[in-house]
């Protein structure tokens, strides 16, 4: 059984999709039979096998990239960037090559899983898309037109695949309404946690955190891509309308890079920004993440709509509390440890914060229940499935119970 999986999105610095990819990947390399190969595809390298060491290969060129210090020109984002904000005639040219190189390629795989939605390319071997949610449809304006466009173009021939893959329930309820696609052929495979984030080093993370100085401040902290569906208007609105003796000795940080569109400050957010109580870090590293996540008084995520939302479960896996959008995977994410917000409840996200700012920390046996609630998002058994499902495709044996 040979698997491509398309890793372009590891070629720029890593969100979810592209946790996700290189997770999944380092899990089934541990449970791979003796026949059993991946292959990994991008527009740049084309197709290459995938070893024991390709993982830490890639986090190590990632952090590279987010210092600045990328060993190669074609692992830097700047690359990248050059494409994606090039215009669409230079977008649709790496596009076409990309899909030209991988339609040239079938013969080294069996299957594709598209981990990114979209196939690379066509091909006649059989394909399984990873629809990690169905914003598109619900909510097409927090999308580039060219995005919902190109997902569009493709719907005829995933909705003709095998299986459709997807990463949480809501995902899978959503993909059955929506796209009106049996749900008995929908396969879920949640994401698990990286191990790194129930790990633990205070002298490192102290360290970490020299640079941005929050000395005994509280942290408000919100992880996601500066565009539109993260919502990110309404957690700065919300933290804005904070009573100054709340906000005054407390920051409210957005970590993450630019996406698309532009993010709109509210103009009570503005003096706030000038003052260092609000604060946009961009990309940082995981040492640094994770150290943020721990010093943490909570982690907001006022997304409008998420598949599943990977730093609500780092922040748990990190012991701090959550506030998510209601209404969503998210609170399938974060379970009974997440208080569920409406997403343009302003009044509700301002309580939120004002609430946990002016109360007590955690305890310690309250941080260790959410860390305990990560831990059951396990990548061992997310590969299982995912390989399971790999081999019900190829080989016709059954798909993986719900």
């Amino acid at each position: 059984m040979r698997v491509c999986l398309d890793t372009s999105t590891l070629r720029v610095p890593h969100a979810g999709i592209a946790v996700y990819t290189l997770e999944l990947i380092e899990a089934m390399l541990g449970l791979l039979g003796s026949e059993d190969s991946l292959i990994s595809f991008d527009g740049v390298d084309g197709f290459l096998p995938v070893d024991g060491g390709w993982p830490a290969r890639r986090r190590s060129e990632n952090e590279a990239r987010i210092r600045g210090a990328a060993p190669h020109v074609l692992f830097s984002a700047r690359w990248l960037e050059g494409v994606v904000r090039g215009g669409p005639i230079r977008r649709r040219i790496a596009r076409m090559a990309k899909e030209a190189r991988f339609a040239a390629g079938a013969q080294h795989y069996d299957l594709c899983h598209c981990v990114v939605t979209l196939p690379p390319g066509r091909t006649s071997k059989p394909i399984i898309p990873l629809i990690h949610d169905v914003s598109i449809q619900r909510f097409p304006e927090t999308h580039p037109a060219e995005r919902v466009r190109a997902f569009n173009r493709w719907l005829p021939e995933i909705l003709k695949c095998p299986v459709i893959n997807t990463v949480s329930a809501f995902s899978a309820r959503e993909i059955a309404t929506v796209l009106g696609y049996p749900r008995e052929r929908i396969v879920v495979t949640h994401p698990g946690i990286e191990s790194f984030f129930l790990e633990a080093d205070l002298a490192a993370e102290e360290a970490a955190l020299a640079g941005f100085e929050l000395r005994a401040r509280r942290l408000i902290l919100l992880v996601g891509t500066q565009e539109p569906r993260k919502n990110i208007d309404i957690a700065l609105t919300a933290f804005a309308a904070l009573p100054e003796e709340s906000r005054s000795n407390s920051v409210l940080m957005i970590v993450g890079g630019k996406g698309w569109g532009q993010l709109v400050v509210p103009p009570a957010a503005e003096p706030l920004i000038r003052a260092g109580h609000i604060r946009f870090s961009g990309y940082i590293s995981r040492l640094q993440l994770r150290a943020l996540y721990r010093r943490a008084a909570q982690l907001v995520f006022p997304s409008v709509y998420e598949g599943f939302g990977m730093p609500v479960l780092e922040a748990l896996a990190c012991g701090t509390a959550v506030a998510v959008s209601a209404g969503s995977s998210l609170e399938e994410v974060a379970g009974p440890y997440g208080q569920a917000i409406a997403s343009n409840d302003v009044e509700g996200w301002r309580a939120a914060m004002q609430t946990t700012l002016e109360g007590p920390e955690l305890t310690v046996e309250q941080r260790a229940e959410r860390q305990n609630w990560a831990r059951s998002f396990n990548w061992h058994q997310t590969a299982s499935r995912t390989l399971e499902m790999y081999r019900a495709v190829l080989y016709g044996t059954q798909l993986p119970s719900a």
